[in-house]
């Protein structure tokens, strides 16, 4: 999910990315901003308020999270930035390639599918004769998702790219219109398969899952707020991926 918390003001700016600014206190009410790329109507948005009002629960009002939609709060580069620098909290999010002054605990792995309109042509497989011939939608994002470019490379596979987009938040209203299809983590696939209009197959190819987790600057590894609210995510994220099979 593309979101971004922070009480300075960082920002997030991939999918299923996380990041909190600001000095946090176990014993003080915690005031977090997140941010979002989509607008109020788009589902990021209300899956940010859907975790405000569970991280409001769990910490007994301790943290209030304000949601910010329409990349308000800035932008991937800024997240990354902040973290290596040590201006954020935390990261939470796929982010390979971060090695010291930023640690990291594992969350979960997400796994990559193909999105497409759930009428596709396509049918009810995806061979790797298919694959090649569609044509695809690339969103350009500069996180770890690069890892599907390499997976496909590795296997000799070209994609034709007919489209390419900034962020996921038009990929609705075009796969809906057209035979694009689109490769992306199963976890925002199934947020689209669930509006009816979607479904979603595994990719012909075999490509590393996401692996999503919790980064921090190590100057804040021994900090008693920073350890607290890396707890209440680790119990947020797992909760959900037992709830999740």
């Amino acid at each position: 999910m593309s979101l971004q918390l922070t009480r300075r003001g960082a920002i997030l700016g991939g999918l299923g990315t996380l990041a909190v600014g600001g000095r946090a206190s176990a014993q003080d009410k915690i005031v977090l901003k997140m941010g979002t790329l989509g607008s109020t109507e788009y589902f990021y948005y209300k899956g940010a308020k859907r975790m405000a009002d569970e991280m409001a629960s769990k910490s007994a009002g301790k943290v209030e999270i304000q949601v910010f939609p329409n990349q308000q709060l800035g932008n991937e580069r800024d997240m990354i930035e902040g973290l290596q620098l040590g201006t954020l909290d935390l990261a939470v999010g796929f982010l390979p390639g971060l090695g010291r002054p930023v640690l990291r605990q594992p969350l979960f792995r997400d796994p990559y599918v193909c999105l497409m309109r759930r009428d596709h042509p396509i049918g009810k497989s995806l061979t790797r004769k298919k694959f090649i011939e569609a044509s695809h939608v690339l969103v350009s994002y500069r996180g770890g998702h690069r890892v599907i470019e390499e997976a496909l490379q590795r296997a000799g596979v070209a994609r034709r790219i007919a489209l390419r987009v900034p962020h996921f938040t038009v990929v609705p209203m075009v796969l809906e219109r057209t035979d694009l299809i689109l490769i992306l983590p199963a976890r925002v696939a199934r947020v689209y398969e669930r509006q009816g209009r979607f479904k979603f197959l595994a990719p012909p190819v075999p490509i590393p899952p996401a692996d999503v987790g919790v980064h921090w600057h190590e100057r804040f590894d021994a900090d008693p707020g920073n350890r607290w609210l890396r707890e209440q995510l680790l119990e947020l994220f797992t909760d959900q991926s037992s709830r999740r099979g």
